[in-house]
């Protein structure tokens, strides 16, 4: 978008464009890898606790909560159950400790890629074995555009570049540190792409309930007419 929110036209303005790693980007947007926006801090990037470190005998019914890939499957941070550890084992694997705010993203399965945004009002949680989390420096981006990034990658397919091939796919953490994105230079940029697909999901969100209102509506006539509790009404000549 340029300075008055209009979308940019790369083949009617190209002295608006650059050359990049990433073919051609506006002027003012770099191109930056996600380790470089991650929060300055240990293990802003990291996946869950390797195997036999946390296993379903370790699971509580209060605690911690595992938060597990298909929590984010869907695109949206959904959790109808959770398990949990008890703050011992939240503490030997301190390292896979996810905050909200903390993109959280399905590391393992043929889902893997698919992530989304742990609210804000969720306590702290430790990692599954097959998640894992990106804690972003809001100073250099915001996390919602970085999630809305990765979503977009997700649903075109460019997520499987950093996708290994084994017994099942999985991301690569390390291509995902190493991973080249586009990001705008002002956090006012990214904040108004996020506004523009945020009311753009919000339509679509209203939409969608009203659609499902017409479907139910349908239904229910058709048992209605079909079944004759309700007649219509026939003109004076029966017709």
């Amino acid at each position: 978008m340029d300075e008055n929110g209009e979308l940019r036209d790369p083949v009617a303005h190209p002295e608006q464009f650059k050359d990049s790693p990433l073919g051609r980007i506006p002027i003012g947007w770099d191109c930056v890898t996600i380790q470089t926006i991650a929060a300055d801090r240990p293990h802003a990037i990291v996946d869950g606790p390797f195997g036999s470190n946390l296993k379903s005998i370790h699971y509580k019914e209060q605690g911690v909560p595992v938060i597990q890939s298909g929590f984010v499957t869907t695109g949206k941070f959904i959790a109808n159950s959770y398990v949990y550890v008890d703050t011992s084992l939240f503490l030997a694997q301190k390292r896979s400790a996810v905050e909200p705010g903390d993109i959280v993203m399905a590391k393992i399965g043929a889902q893997c890629g698919s992530c989304a945004i742990l609210p804000s009002d969720h306590p702290i949680g430790v990692l599954a074995g097959n998640a894992l989390k990106i804690s972003v420096d809001n100073n250099k981006c915001r996390t919602a555009y970085l999630d809305l990034l990765l979503k977009y990658y997700y649903d075109t397919g460019k997520i499987n570049l950093i996708k290994t091939e084994t017994a099942q796919p999985a991301i690569s953490l390390k291509s995902l540190k190493a991973m080249l994105i586009p990001v705008p230079s002002t956090l006012e940029e990214q904040d108004n792409i996020v506004s523009v697909m945020s009311s753009l999901e919000n339509q679509i969100n209203t939409e969608e309930r009203y659609l499902g209102k017409l479907i139910k509506l349908k239904s229910g006539l058709m048992h209605d007419l079909l079944t004759g509790k309700v007649r219509v009404p026939l003109d004076e000549e029966g017709e």
